[in-house]
C-alpha cells in the first residue's frame, strides 16, 4: 500500500508522503495473480534496472486514497489491478491499479481507494451523535 494507515479508533490519519524505495539495481519479472473468496489481483511485471518512488495518501473516517509515482531507469513494464478485501482479516476493501512502462527511462503510477467499513460506520455514528447533541443543546437553550 502506498501510505500508512492509522490504527486508532478515530478513523483519521495525517496525509503521508515520502520516498518508499531506494534506487538499487534489480532484475525482476513474471506474471501472477492472486484470487480468493475475498477478491482478485492479477499482475505482470518485468524490469531490468533501478526504480525509486514517492507515495502519498490520506484516510478520513474509513475512506482512504493513495497514489505512488515511480521513476524507472532501465527497460521494463508492469501492470496490476486490485479489487477485493485485504488479506489479514481487518475487513478493509481495496480498489486500484498500477501501470508502468519504460524503454530506458520511464515510470509507473499507482492509485488506490480503500474502504474500512468498521471505521466508516464509527465515523458516521460519531457525526450523527455530535449533530444530535448540538441540536439538543440549541433547542434546550430556547427554553432556559
Amino acid at each position: 500500500m502506498p501510505w500508512s494507515r492509522d490504527s486508532s479508533t478515530t478513523g483519521l490519519s495525517a496525509p503521508t508522503a515520502g520516498p518508499t524505495d531506494s534506487p538499487a539495481p534489480r532484475l525482476s519479472s513474471g506474471p501472477g495473480a492472486r484470487a480468493g473468496k475475498d477478491g482478485v489481483t492479477p499482475n505482470a511485471q518485468a524490469l531490468a534496472g533501478a526504480k525509486g518512488s514517492v507515495a502519498g495518501g490520506a484516510e478520513v473516517g474509513g475512506i482512504g486514497f493513495g497514489s505512488t509515482a515511480e521513476g524507472w531507469y532501465g527497460p521494463g513494464a508492469e501492470a496490476e489491478l486490485t479489487f477485493g478485501k485485504e488479506d489479514g482479516g481487518n475487513g478493509t476493501y481495496h480498489f486500484g491499479g498500477e501501470v508502468g512502462l519504460s524503454s530506458g527511462k520511464g515510470g509507473s503510477g499507482v492509485f488506490e481507494f480503500t474502504v474500512d467499513p468498521d471505521k466508516f460506520v464509527d465515523a458516521v455514528g460519531d457525526a450523527v451523535g455530535a449533530f444530535a447533541g448540538s441540536v439538543k443543546g440549541t433547542v434546550g437553550g430556547w427554553f432556559d
